[in-house]
């Protein structure tokens, strides 16, 4: 009864906390990579596909599970993000099952809960996001569950799911390969049921037999996840395009930075953005733990270490932008949270419960203490700001109000920017499928078929609204490539629209600003703003 009462009490503390730690965080205007994964979940549920009525370079597994919190939450930033907390505390359910898993302790899997539960909110990870690294987590730690439990019970169902789940972490985002090729390694070394009929064999070729079969099979749940995701688009000719999003376009977007700057900048954010807020207490114990467990070579230690090591790895190839360090967060909570567990084992009743309501506490009260307002009192759109800076998101939301309100039910839209947040909101369908304007003003090797595409669409379906914004990092516009598709939507836009509203992008929550006449006041009220979004709706004479 006192152990049920524990863990009743246990339970309900790493919840609280979760909660807690997430109240704040619920409205936060939502960005453009959650505004595009979340218009393309509605493009699916409305019978549409991913690459072919709408592209990103992202897996389309994404796309897939916003469609699914669509259907289940409101269509909006709160719904997406009550989603994306519902989603990620059942990865902290999946670690906490692992941690008591690997090491048959309570305490692990309190300690792995906790930590999780406050690392995964940290402001230095973008915790307030629905990302993709964030919703990979999810299946890396079912990959490494399931490969706990094949090594447990020696049953080839454990070794298939975990390959199963490793596949889809990489459908995605491709570099959760780096956490999953640990969890693979381990469940081939550790598999010691032989074939049935490889008695007759020496002992090393019965092992090296059991493990291509331990291969096969973890390769086989790869491969039927693989099937499952990739089914749609080769039912409609679409895995050309799969590829080339996926790949193809995200290789040659990654070999912009080499190793070196990444390495450069994961140690800048280490020092700048992970340490000064407090949130490098869970990675410093998580450090400390491996060191432990490999000294007093504990039969885990390998595994979680090397776990943390992947992960860590993940995040070094391509950008480096502070939502990619979510990788992170399953390893330093596991290894943490193990090495707490070996500090209080065997140790009086007394130290357990301080050990624990010690850090218990610093969970809650350290982020509380470092970033009140971003935990509790900040308003959504400032949270957003100090986040993002001068991107438009907080001004996204009072646009695409502007745009639900007066726009009927044919009406179309085309954004010149990367801000497909606005098509989510307002409900209006972009009248291209290129709804970033990344692939078409930087030099890739497609983008002059892109730009040419997307001036076919605009002409042909005449959108009645046109979105233009000058913030750079929605344009991210290169000298290298084409100015064709500039110049033609800029004459375009001249001869057949007139100018409705703009935002300035400012600090002040947004307002929508009609435009009624183009004079001196207006020219002067521009001039103090140095980015804006511009609305245009079409002239009634074109």
């Amino acid at each position: 009864m006192i152990d049920q009462l524990k863990a009743i009490s246990a339970t309900a503390f790493i919840v609280g906390i979760y909660v807690a730690l997430r109240w704040n965080l619920l409205d936060v205007p939502l960005d453009r990579d959650e505004g595009g994964f979340a218009y393309i979940g509605q493009i699916i549920n409305a019978g549409g596909l991913p690459y072919q009525d709408a592209t990103d370079h992202k897996p389309p597994l994404v796309f897939y599970l916003y469609a699914l919190a669509q259907r289940v939450f409101p269509e909006s930033a709160t719904g997406i993000h009550l989603f994306g907390h519902i989603y990620n505390f059942i990865t902290l359910i999946v670690l906490a099952t692992l941690a008591r898993k690997i090491t048959g302790n309570y305490a692990a899997a309190f300690f792995t809960a906790l930590i999780f539960a406050a690392f995964s909110a940290a402001a230095s990870l973008q915790g307030f996001t629905t990302s993709v690294a964030l919703l990979m987590l999810l299946p890396i730690s079912l990959s490494a569950l399931s490969a706990a439990y094949a090594i447990e019970k020696q049953k080839w169902t454990y070794v298939l799911l975990s390959g199963f789940f490793g596949a889809l972490a990489c459908w995605l985002k491709p570099v959760a390969f780096f956490s999953i090729i640990p969890l693979f390694a381990w469940v081939v070394w550790k598999w010691e049921a032989s074939p049935r009929d490889s008695s007759h064999l020496h002992t090393s070729h019965r092992r090296a037999l059991t493990r291509i079969r331990t291969t096969a099979i973890w390769l086989s749940g790869g491969m039927l996840s693989s099937i499952l995701v990739l089914l749609p688009f080769a039912a409609n000719g679409l895995l050309s395009e799969v590829w080339y999003w996926t790949f193809t376009h995200n290789f040659a977007y990654s070999q912009a930075i080499d190793i070196s700057q990444n390495l450069a900048r994961v140690i800048s954010w280490i020092r700048h953005v992970l340490w000064p807020k407090g949130e490098s207490i869970p990675v410093l114990a998580a450090l400390t733990g491996c060191v432990l467990m490999l000294s007093f070579r504990i039969k885990y230690s390998v595994f979680v270490t090397s776990f943390l090591v992947g992960s860590v790895v993940g995040t070094i190839p391509g950008h480096n932008y502070n939502h990619y360090f979510m990788q992170w967060a399953p390893a330093v909570s596991l290894a943490a949270g193990v090495a707490l567990a070996i500090l209080i084992a065997n140790r009086t009743k007394f130290f357990r419960f301080s050990i624990g309501s010690l850090a218990a506490l610093a969970t809650l009260i350290m982020p509380l203490a470092m970033l009140p307002g971003y935990y509790v009192t900040d308003p959504a759109h400032v949270i957003s700001r100090k986040a993002f800076g001068a991107n438009p998101f907080p001004e996204s939301e009072v646009l695409a109000e502007w745009l639900r309100q007066n726009s009927e039910n044919d009406n179309t839209v085309f954004i010149y920017g990367s801000e497909p947040q606005i098509l989510f909101l307002s409900g209006l369908r972009n009248v291209s499928r290129h709804i970033y304007m990344y692939p078409l003003l930087q030099n890739f090797e497609r983008h002059e078929e892109f730009q040419e595409e997307a001036i076919r669409d605009i002409i042909k379906e005449r959108p009645t609204f046109i979105v233009s914004t000058n913030v750079p990092t929605s344009l991210l516009a290169s000298r290298s490539a084409s100015p064709r598709f500039d110049r033609a939507i800029t004459r375009y836009v001249q001869e057949n629209y007139r100018p409705v509203g703009w935002i300035p992008v400012t600090n002040i929550a947004p307002e929508f600003n009609s435009i009624s006449i183009m004079d001196r006041n207006l020219a002067r009220r521009f001039s103090e703003h140095t980015y804006r979004i511009l609305l245009f709706k079409r002239s009634s004479r074109e």
